[in-house]
């Protein structure tokens, strides 16, 4: 008798561009003004696979780490509440031809009542798993492990309300030992995520960014390797842009 085992193993991107190759989705990130009249928007995602698949849709909670991992929780950590509570979304799942698209709309639920600070969680579009065909024509006693990869991709969805405020810095910039990156360490204090841009030159000319690196309240600091576009010289300069207004407000020479 054949045997086959079927191992599935979910890949869950946390995406700040593009999405997966089988998967795209714009924008890559919403934010909702409490304050503000406006209480919907919308996330469209697309299969760019050749095959039909199913997703499931729901929200779910990161706790963002220093060097940028996520990890699930499950309780909200003090000062950093969870958006999912004052989310309407819909639809929960979808299924995809080649090439379609969806869209996820979104609506703010009322939040006169909730304490000023800003309120995050992530919308996750997983792959699901499908029925697979067993093929009975061989009679060998083959072991077949068939991998299949499922994929998803994570946004975060977030809600300001109050005066709030954000701000960060370059702490430290080094060029990493036999080879042409830099391991970059950028703090944040303030009472919303800071977003950033990391635009590194060798006199005038770039040889190295990141756009809209973000830092999460979960963490007061994030570590990033930027890949380098040729070797540095001896006048290189890292700056920290604030993403949100595209002000320098921090710089640092190597």
């Amino acid at each position: 008798m054949k045997k086959i085992f079927i191992l599935c193993c979910m890949c869950v991107f946390l995406m700040t561009k593009t999405a997966w190759a089988d998967l795209s989705v714009s924008p890559f990130y919403v934010v909702f003004d409490a304050d503000s009249h406006k209480r919907t928007a919308s996330v469209r995602f697309t299969n760019n696979s050749a095959e039909e698949k199913r997703y499931r849709i729901k929200l779910i909670n990161y706790r963002q780490m220093p060097d940028g991992r996520y990890e699930e929780i499950t309780k909200a950590l003090k000062g950093n509440p969870f958006a999912a509570p004052y989310i309407n979304y819909a639809p929960h799942e979808a299924t995809l031809k080649p090439r379609q698209s969806q869209t996820i709309r979104l609506q703010r639920k009322p939040m006169a009542a909730a304490a000023d600070g800003e309120y995050v969680s992530h919308l996750l579009i997983q792959e699901m798993p499908h029925a697979f065909h067993i093929d009975r024509k061989t009679q060998s006693n083959e072991l077949k492990i068939d991998i299949r990869a499922l994929y998803g991709v994570t946004i975060p969805i977030i809600i300001d309300k109050g005066e709030l405020t954000d701000k960060g810095w370059l702490e430290s910039v080094k060029l990493l030992p036999g080879s042409d990156e830099l391991l970059v360490s950028v703090g944040r204090s303030g009472t919303k995520s800071f977003w950033g841009n990391i635009i590194v030159l060798d006199k005038y000319k770039e040889i190295g960014r990141v756009n809209e690196l973000k830092i999460f309240l979960t963490t007061d600091k994030r570590s990033i390797r930027i890949p380098l576009t040729q070797k540095p010289g001896a006048n290189v300069k890292v700056i920290l842009e604030d993403a949100r207004t595209n002000k320098i407000i921090s710089e640092k020479t190597i």
